[in-house]
């Protein structure tokens, strides 16, 4: 039997066992024969109250009769565990990575095998196993009839601005490399002593890469025009690169040399094994790597964003000797510096407050998106646990025991809803940003901002979605005469309104920091 989460391999056993405990209470203490004492006490007494005493005992008679045997059916398909929920038989793969190892509970790879124990000897009602078995493969095959699109966005989006580079010695290696090659690259090209013929190269390159080429250590000007990088070198051994006495003369009149040698600048950065675009890419999960190849053609240049966002994040705040003004680009420094700050503080301001509403909508999204499934596994332990003591409450009604059924298929399939969402999400995403301008989103605030107009409002109706099409699906329902609606509203509302309001708060500190620095740049 499929599932639709990994925590809802274990929250499906251990809801059940728990039925199975409350239930083994309610009988043993006689709690679950008080209903037919108010099903004795109706019966007679409605039909007492308004009919003759003829009429009134053939219809208590009638309606007593009625009542407990449908009350005897229900506690005997309905209520009595009966059928061995063995924990092999539930079972889950994530939806659209038909790679993946399908999971078992005590063997999904995840914290929750060692935070949860798997419970054996589990048994469960009849009609319940079936209402779940038939929810859940409906759901499955619902899911499985949707597309995949090869490029989850928003994943690619997430992973981009989490990844972070983790050894603090490639960290130093980076800021090495903007001293000793970005710096006196940069320094050249802004020199403006250059031949006509090397100022026609670096024109050709710029009319592809973009004119903010030059003012990240990737650059495609400093990599292809010679004078730049090929002629520049490291200044102090680096490590992968091996020492050698004809490139290292400095060196090699040292005695006991290091065993690396100084790379020149093009080989320090391009080199496939030791080189530090080779290692910044590697700090990118593998499957960031294989979606980047399905967002367009030129998969080098997503690539150099990629790594440039990650130094932009992680290093360049602490690289020494260098001014945010260097970092930015080139144009900050040949041009007037007043009328640079005037312009560029009025774009910036002018649309701070629409990027910033991008970013609280992001973060809503992102956090909703991962505690929906966390939400639907809790709220399914619990109605596994809380129906041994609510039928007999509801004396064992066959309208109760639809409603429930009805609540049960609706929390199950609330996963092929979200998955429609998230389906629908990716094509929006998809029209509204072209797939090779979506990853030049991340590289920085000054990027969000061009396109958060766009973003903000995909985020308010996707995340409005998330939310809205559940409560929806059930509203159809109850078109159609199955009073579940309220019950699952009442539920799925407050328990949606925490990962809101933790995404609202994220947002909302960005925010404050973003406006804080902006006030103090004003």
């Amino acid at each position: 039997m499929s599932v639709t989460s990994y925590l809802a391999l274990y929250t499906t056993i251990l809801g059940w066992q728990q039925y199975q405990n409350l239930w083994n209470i309610m009988t043993g203490t006689g709690l679950v024969y008080l209903p037919f004492v108010s099903i004795i006490v109706m019966s007679t007494l409605k039909p007492f109250m308004s009919m003759g005493a003829k009429d009134f005992a053939v219809i208590s008679v009638r309606r007593l009769l009625i009542q407990i045997l449908s009350a005897l059916l229900v506690i005997a398909v309905c209520a009595v565990p009966m059928i061995h929920l063995d924990p092999k038989v539930l079972s889950y793969q994530p939806t659209c990575q038909p790679t993946a190892p399908v999971a078992t509970p005590g063997n999904t790879g995840t914290t929750y095998d060692n935070a949860f124990q798997v419970p054996t000897g589990v048994q469960i009602p009849l009609f319940w196993y079936i209402v779940m078995a038939v929810s859940n493969g409906f759901t499955v095959a619902a899911n499985e009839g949707l597309t995949c699109a090869p490029v989850d966005y928003r994943a690619l989006h997430a992973t981009l601005n989490v990844t972070t580079i983790q050894d603090a010695g490639l960290k130093q290696e980076v800021g090495d490399f903007y001293n000793q090659c970005y710096i006196p690259a940069y320094d050249r090209y802004l020199n403006g002593n250059l031949p006509a013929g090397t100022q026609g190269q670096i024109a050709t390159i710029q009319k592809q890469y973009g004119q903010d080429d030059v003012s990240w250590l990737g650059s495609e000007v400093f990599q292809q025009v010679p004078g730049f990088y090929d002629s520049l070198s490291a200044t102090s051994p680096v490590q992968g690169f091996p020492f050698d006495p004809t490139r290292d003369q400095t060196e090699a009149q040292v005695p006991n040399h290091s065993q690396w040698g100084e790379p020149s600048c093009k080989d320090w950065w391009q080199d496939s094994s030791s080189g530090l675009h080779s290692q910044l890419l590697q700090q990118f999960p593998p499957s960031f790597i294989q979606q980047l190849l399905h967002l367009g053609s030129n998969a080098q240049a997503l690539e150099d964003e990629s790594i440039r966002h990650l130094i932009q994040e992680n290093v360049q705040p602490s690289l020494t000797g260098a001014s945010q003004d260097q970092i930015r680009g080139y144009s900050a420094l040949t041009n007037d510096n007043n009328a640079f700050s005037t312009a560029f503080f009025d774009h910036l301001l002018g649309s701070i407050g629409t990027a910033l509403a991008s970013i609280v909508g992001f973060t809503t999204i992102h956090l909703i998106q991962n505690a929906l499934p966390v939400i639907q596994a809790a709220l399914l332990f619990f109605l596994y646990t809380f129906l041994a003591v609510a039928m007999p409450f509801a004396c064992f009604r066959p309208s109760f025991i639809l409603t429930a059924a009805i609540v049960m298929f609706s929390v199950i399939f609330c996963s092929y809803i979200w998955h429609l969402v998230a389906w629908f999400d990716g094509h929006l995403m998809e029209a509204m940003f072209p797939p090779s301008q979506y990853l030049a989103i991340a590289p920085d605030f000054f990027g969000v901002a061009e396109h958060a107009t766009s973003e903000m409002f995909v985020n308010l109706i996707i995340g409005a979605m998330y939310l809205v099409c559940p409560v929806f699906f059930m509203v159809v329902l109850t078109w159609a005469g199955l009073q579940a609606g309220a019950v699952f509203g009442a539920i799925l509302g407050p328990l949606s309104g925490p990962a809101n309001a933790a995404g609202s708060a994220g947002g909302g500190a960005a925010m404050s920091t973003l406006k804080a620095g902006a006030s103090a740049l004003g």
